[in-house]
């Protein structure tokens, strides 16, 4: 196990010492860490998986340094760091296929306000990063909050557990 931290105190480190023993490897530098990330990943064992919890630039270099190794994608996890999304303008969410539409809120999320109404839409992490939610718009705007969407998908779909309308309604495939 590998913590990356900045000097000084670390959120459970304690924890992780007490369940790890001497299998923790913990380093405070960049450098520090790509060299510890080489090591670990180019002696692993034959079908292991690499989990990565952070920031965006660590999982970035997690799995270019995972995949230098030929490490398969499959075998390659994460979960990001990200901040809670903060209110936006209230707005309305017309859903095309179950015949619904909805005010969404300055402070509410368009998934729970979907939910409200009694329509079904899939979720998970409610954060953005996992892409359960994500729903084809048909018309409006989006003002995207997720980081799990590309450019390019982000042309037709949205991230209903934390993205809003740039305008003043969207239009939903739900």
């Amino acid at each position: 196990m590998l913590t990356v931290h900045r000097p000084g105190p670390a959120p459970h480190r304690d924890d992780l010492r007490a369940l790890c023993g001497d299998r923790l490897v913990e380093v405070t530098g960049r450098a520090d860490a790509h060299a510890a990330l080489g090591r670990l990943l180019t002696t692993a064992p034959f079908g292991s998986h690499v989990h990565t919890c952070g920031p965006a630039g660590l999982i970035t270099a997690v799995a270019r340094i995972a995949r230098a190794a030929h490490w398969i994608d499959a075998r390659i996890h994460a979960e990001a760091f990200v901040p809670e999304p903060g209110p936006g303008a209230g707005f309305r969410a017309v859903l095309h296929r179950s015949g619904r539409s909805v005010e969404v809120g300055a402070r509410e999320t368009l998934l729970d306000a979907v939910h409200r109404v009694g329509v079904a839409a899939p979720a998970m992490c409610r954060r953005g990063v996992c892409g359960e939610c994500v729903t084809p718009v048909l018309d409006g705007e989006v003002e995207h909050r997720d980081t799990v969407l590309t450019d390019d998908e982000r042309a037709d779909r949205m991230a209903l557990c934390v993205s809003r309308a740039a305008g003043t309604a969207l239009g939903l495939d739900l």
